[in-house]
């Protein structure tokens, strides 16, 4: 017999993210039997009326790449992070992403951007802004010719570019060392430790952390509690 105290603190449990089988083996009983009692005394098991991502990706027509990319962004946070990074939206988030989407059109025509594109509304907007890179040899090189006398006209901007050319190819050569190689947690943080890190998105060398992406989830960790895996290397007879 299950008491009304026992099935209001089934739902507490459940409101602050648990999952069925958490709450379950909190009270010792399965995960149906939890459903069961939520769904018999409040009608539902969701947790405080939130959106899982598969939820949102369909009523909001967009993929759920377009939804990273958007979160990424900034443009709109999860609510609640619940399990191995799995992430509840808030229903106002659909508005939220309908009216990005209105005042951030294609860059090009400023049109309406698919949902099955992230940028540009269509291919023939694509080709326009990269127009340079489809232009014939002969266009490039008197491109390249006025490059090269406004450098000599301008020498001092003509540096300043330079190093800043340099800084930039630096910096995406390291963090593409970074994206690449595996990492796990060995110190402890806001992930469990002994989590293999597959993609490391971002770092702040003045702040000291790093940004990882874990599950559907990007989180910032102090730089010291990852650690890169270093695979031995296989030796070769000949």
């Amino acid at each position: 017999m299950i008491t009304q105290v026992k099935v209001d603190g089934l739902y507490q449990i459940r409101q602050s993210g648990a999952t069925l089988d958490r709450v379950g083996s909190r009270f010792g009983i399965t995960r149906e039997g939890v459903r069961h009692q939520l769904t018999k005394h409040y009608g539902s098991t969701r947790i405080q009326d939130l959106l899982t991502a598969a939820e949102l990706v369909c009523l909001t027509g967009y993929t759920y790449r377009y939804i990273v990319k958007l979160k990424r962004r900034g443009v709109i946070q999860p609510a609640m992070v619940v399990g191995r990074g799995r992430t509840l939206w808030k229903p106002e988030t659909i508005a939220t992403i309908i009216t990005y989407i209105d005042r951030h059109g294609c860059p090009v025509c400023h049109g309406p951007v698919p949902s099955d594109r992230l940028v540009y509304c269509s291919r023939q907007c694509y080709l326009e802004a990269h127009r340079y890179k489809n232009q014939p040899e002969e266009a490039r090189r008197r491109h390249n010719q006025r490059v090269k006398r406004w450098m000599a006209q301008h020498p001092e901007r003509a540096k300043q570019i330079e190093q800043r050319k340099q800084r930039r190819q630096q910096a995406k050569r390291s963090l593409q060392r970074y994206q690449t190689a595996e990492y796990v947690i060995w110190r402890k943080c806001l992930i469990p430790l002994g989590t293999v890190v597959v993609r490391v998105l971002d770092y702040n060398w003045a702040g000291g952390r790093v940004k990882v992406e874990w599950g559907e989830q990007v989180l910032e960790v102090p730089f010291g509690c990852v650690k890169r895996i270093v695979k031995e290397a296989v030796a070769t007879k000949y």
